[in-house]
Protein backbone atom coordinates (compact mmCIF):
# COMPACT_ATOMS: atom_id res chain seq x y z
CA UNK A 1 0.00 0.00 0.00
CA UNK A 2 2.63 2.30 1.26
CA UNK A 3 4.52 1.11 -2.75
CA UNK A 4 1.35 2.48 -4.13
CA UNK A 5 1.53 5.74 -2.26
CA UNK A 6 4.94 6.34 -2.92
CA UNK A 7 4.37 5.62 -7.09
CA UNK A 8 1.61 8.07 -7.08
CA UNK A 9 3.35 10.54 -5.37
CA UNK A 10 6.69 10.16 -7.73
CA UNK A 11 4.19 10.49 -10.78
CA UNK A 12 3.27 13.96 -9.18
CA UNK A 13 6.94 15.22 -8.91
CA UNK A 14 6.60 14.92 -5.16
CA UNK A 15 8.77 12.60 -3.43
CA UNK A 16 8.12 13.64 0.66
CA UNK A 17 8.05 10.37 2.03
CA UNK A 18 6.06 10.82 5.18
CA UNK A 19 4.17 7.95 5.57
CA UNK A 20 6.73 6.32 8.34
CA UNK A 21 4.96 7.91 11.05
CA UNK A 22 1.56 8.42 12.28
CA UNK A 23 1.74 11.80 11.70
CA UNK A 24 3.25 11.57 7.98
CA UNK A 25 0.25 8.97 7.38
CA UNK A 26 -2.23 11.75 8.45
CA UNK A 27 -0.44 14.34 5.90
CA UNK A 28 -0.05 11.75 2.84
CA UNK A 29 -3.56 10.58 3.35
CA UNK A 30 -4.78 14.26 2.93
CA UNK A 31 -2.51 15.27 0.39
CA UNK A 32 -2.99 11.46 -1.97
CA UNK A 33 -6.72 12.25 -1.21
CA UNK A 34 -6.23 16.04 -2.44
CA UNK A 35 -4.25 14.40 -5.29
CA UNK A 36 -6.97 12.08 -6.42
CA UNK A 37 -9.65 14.86 -6.67
CA UNK A 38 -7.25 16.95 -8.87
CA UNK A 39 -7.75 14.28 -11.47
CA UNK A 40 -11.50 13.73 -11.30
Amino acid sequence: MVGAFTQAFKNAGDVQLMAHTDRGLTYTFKTFDTLMKSYE
